[in-house]
């Protein structure tokens, strides 16, 4: 699962670290302190079809068989997340997963540990502190009015480490690409096995974590501010 992420990054860093340039029509990208994937915000990535571009795209994936647009948007619900095991399984994953792959720029997320009903919200990312590529798949689709939406779901795997003791009931992690593989998701012409080799746990040690405020977990607080990312004290958590 990977349902909540940030990108406090500029585009001046994220163009830099990412060797990509924010197309002109970007303008409207704003960097999020907490990018909820339920309100399907939109997202920098680099695709397979303009590696050199970074394009803003919409959480929740819609697929090409979506009819109307309420169908889009119930599929899209389901679609924040594209587990690794599926890729070549799933109707929705399988047409895109040789042809659609994408890089989505962030540089943390969060998850919360279930301490058996209270659950406490964690904020994980790189110990450099350097923004970082989420495995992702994308879809162009277009509805009734000629419009089309761009749009993309993160992929997830099973856990490293770190992330099973903060995700510790459903045991699952983004695909986190190392730096050095991350143009490897970008290539046309990956193998089957290839793209199973880099959906794998990040190596333990590269992520840090610390809890953040329970707020995040309600949907009626406005969170997209600073503030969430301050760590907050459990003494509770000691005992976990």
């Amino acid at each position: 699962m990977c349902y909540k992420v940030s990108v406090t990054s500029s585009r001046d860093v994220l163009e830099t670290r990412f060797l990509a340039h924010f197309s002109e029509e970007e303008d409207l990208f704003q960097p999020f302190f907490h990018a909820n994937g339920f309100a399907n915000p939109g997202l920098p990535v680099i695709t397979m079809q303009a590696p050199a571009n970074i394009q803003v795209f919409e959480w929740g994936l819609i697929p090409h068989f979506a009819k109307t647009p309420e169908d889009a948007k119930k599929l899209r619900m389901g679609n924040l997340n594209a587990m690794s095991e599926t890729l070549f399984e799933k109707a929705t994953w399988r047409t895109l997963v040789m042809s659609k792959r994408c890089l989505v720029l962030a540089d943390g997320f969060y998850e919360s540990m279930d301490l058996g009903g209270p659950k406490y919200p964690h904020y994980i990312f790189r110990a450099d502190k350097q923004p970082f590529a989420f495995a992702g798949l994308y879809s162009s689709w277009k509805n009734q009015e000629g419009k089309w939406i761009n749009s993309f779901s993160i992929v997830t795997t099973a856990p490293n480490e770190l992330m099973a003791r903060i995700h510790n009931v459903k045991k699952r992690m983004p695909v986190i690409l190392p730096p050095d593989k991350e143009r490897n998701w970008l290539k046309p012409d990956l193998l089957k096995e290839e793209i199973h080799d880099l959906t794998v746990p990040l190596e333990d040690g590269i992520l840090k974590a610390y809890p953040v405020n329970k707020l995040i977990n309600q949907n009626k607080t406005p969170t997209n501010e600073s503030w969430i990312q301050e760590v907050c004290e459990y003494p509770e958590l000691a005992l976990a």
